[in-house]
């Protein structure tokens, strides 16, 4: 009997690089290629397809020229809407190594052909999001967050392939070399360009102006390392840096290699870790100085593929993968309150504080409407050119409303959603809050302020001094702090990242209106530039009288039945 041919369905696991040469690594890796398949519409992605072991896999790259974090959020949305039934995802490339100190054990000493494979660490997931500053010499840096742990299955198989490489010859070096006996042509491009091109130069001493490559950079200020008895690839495990750009300075590296313990940078990940669960896996290409060429970018890309495909023999396959669907983990990884009031990720200090905070947790409200969603639902309303004007910054402000039942909640949610699954280049936060007539803990000021500074921070880490005082101020003595102290610390820490996006739904549901009116006015007024608001309630006078108080009607968006009701 002939086998059925493969439909979208058929592929569990999603493969996301961001340069032609890791693509091509990729095609090099796969034990079989598989016919195209129809798109989701609107999917501007090509696909690679194929089969690694007992594992269908889609491989998706992101478009010739572009890199950064907002542009693989939107490569792994494309694809979890054309592909529905993958399970989680690999990003596999090249990175910029970060070196230690020369050390005689292997794991301790990095080097160009090396793996960096993403691993929690303490607090943090695996990925770490900074935002650098255009003088990236002068050490200006910003850390806005730790992203999401890989998948359990794949952290798992990482543990089981971890043990695997204590009693076997390097399994990633054995793969390479039946890839290149292979394809024998391949060796010049994607074979070891040598131990001899592996440079690594002293911290301060830069790359000569002008030069394509080393030949003119003194020799004398190479660092001196023992050398390897083996070419073979080492695999590292800790924390990645991502951010939109590399810095490629040796003393940023340095200090953040011994502030924060990062072994390598990249620049996709942080896109993708709270909206695609995923494993980032790294070759190193450089070590993210001004020395860095592409060189090694072919044979890193080879050693971060055949170490992915290592992971993949390592996941149970057919029946024995039970996790939930990749776009469904998507609408399960917003910013959950309730998470934070678990204290999940933070130091006992930082459970303390959230426990000071009792928040209320919106996130039960957020999938309660959530469940309500049909295919497309919303999407009238974020093709909306006001809606598509705030988002970019371009408004400030968005007001919703309209009749009971006509689906505010829902936009809401919508919205929420979307923005999380978008991700953008600084990362930005979305925070949200639900007023609730059935619940006393969600209709006033006063709580959707601890609400809203629990969500930083739980998740943002230039959130915490700030809080911290606020704490050391009132909470040690056990006390709450005053309706204007909380305010005045979320503006304060506002001030500290560019933008934050605020979702605030049924406003009518409020038993402080006019607090939060007045509040809502003074907010606008002191942090204008790091604030972008959507507002919903119904169209009661006392509601749009304040509204017209401190915004312009052409912000107003009425919730048409007509629309929603596809919606709902």
């Amino acid at each position: 009997m002939s086998k059925l041919p493969l439909t979208n369905d058929d592929y569990v696991v999603g493969w996301i690089c961001a340069l032609e040469v890791e693509l091509a690594a990729a095609m090099l890796i796969l034990d079989e290629e598989h016919s195209d398949l129809p798109c989701a519409d609107n999917d501007s992605n090509a696909y690679l397809l194929g089969r690694v072991g007992q594992h269908n896999v889609v491989v998706a790259c992101l478009p010739a020229g572009t890199v950064g974090t907002s542009v693989a959020a939107t490569v792994a949305n494309n694809l979890l809407r054309s592909f529905p039934k993958v399970r989680f995802g690999l990003m596999v490339g090249v990175g910029s190594g970060v070196p230690s100190n020369p050390s005689s054990n292997a794991r301790d000493d990095l080097h160009l052909g090396d793996v960096v494979v993403s691993n929690p660490v303490g607090e943090h997931g695996g990925v770490l999001q900074f935002n650098f500053g255009k003088t990236i010499k002068e050490g200006k840096f910003v850390h806005t967050g730790s992203l999401n742990k890989p998948p359990t299955v794949v952290r798992t198989a990482v543990t089981k392939l971890r043990a695997r490489q204590r009693i076997k010859r390097n399994l990633i070096q054995s793969r390479i070399d039946c890839i290149m006996k292979t394809n024998p042509g391949m060796k010049t491009e994607f074979g070891h360009p040598g131990p001899g091109n592996d440079h690594l130069f002293m911290t301060d001493y830069e790359h000569e102006d002008g030069q394509s490559d080393c030949e003119l950079c003194d020799v004398g200020k190479l660092v001196h390392r023992q050398p390897r008895a083996r070419p073979d690839p080492v695999i590292h495990y800790g924390l990645i840096g991502s951010a939109d750009n590399l810095i490629g300075h040796a003393a940023t590296r340095e200090k953040l290699r011994q502030e924060k313990g990062i072994l390598c940078f990249e620049m996709e990940a942080a896109g993708l870790m709270d909206n695609f669960p995923c494993l980032v896996v790294r070759g190193i290409c450089d070590y993210s100085d001004s020395h860095m060429n592409k060189q090694w970018q072919p044979y890193a890309a080879l050693t971060a593929a055949a170490y992915a495909v290592e992971v993949l023999a390592c996941v149970p396959s057919g029946d024995g993968l039970r996790i939930p669907k990749a776009i469904d983990v998507v609408k399960d990884t917003v910013v959950e309150t309730h998470n934070a009031a678990q204290g999940e990720g933070l130091a006992d200090h930082g459970r303390r504080v959230i426990q000071w905070l009792s928040a209320p947790d919106p996130s039960t409200n957020l999938h309660a409407a959530t469940a309500k969603h049909h295919a497309d639902t919303g999407s009238w309303l974020l093709e909306h050119q006001a809606f598509l004007e705030w988002q970019a910054g371009e408004r400030n402000f968005l007001w919703l409303y309209g009749t009971p039942g006509c689906g505010k909640t829902v936009s809401s949610s919508t919205i929420i959603n979307y923005l999380r699954l978008k991700q953008n280049d600084a990362g930005t936060p979305v925070l949200f809050f639900f007023f609730d007539f059935n619940n006393k803990d969600k209709q006033s000021l006063d709580s959707l302020l601890r609400s809203l500074l629990a969500q930083l921070y739980s998740n943002f880490e230039y959130s915490r001094e700030d809080i911290n005082l606020l704490y050391q101020e009132y909470g040690k003595r056990g006390s709450m702090a005053s309706t204007d102290d909380l305010s005045s610390t979320f503006m304060t820490v506002l001030r500290k990242a560019p933008t934050h996006y605020l979702v605030l739904d049924a406003m009518d549901e409020s038993t402080t209106r006019r607090d939060l009116l007045n509040w809502m006015k003074a907010t606008r007024a002191s942090v204008v530039d790091h604030l972008l608001i959507v507002a919903t309630s119904r169209s009661e006078h006392d509601l749009e009288t304040g509204i017209r108080n401190f915004v312009d009607e052409e912000n107003f968006i009425p919730l048409q039945q007509a629309s929603m009701d596809p919606d709902i």
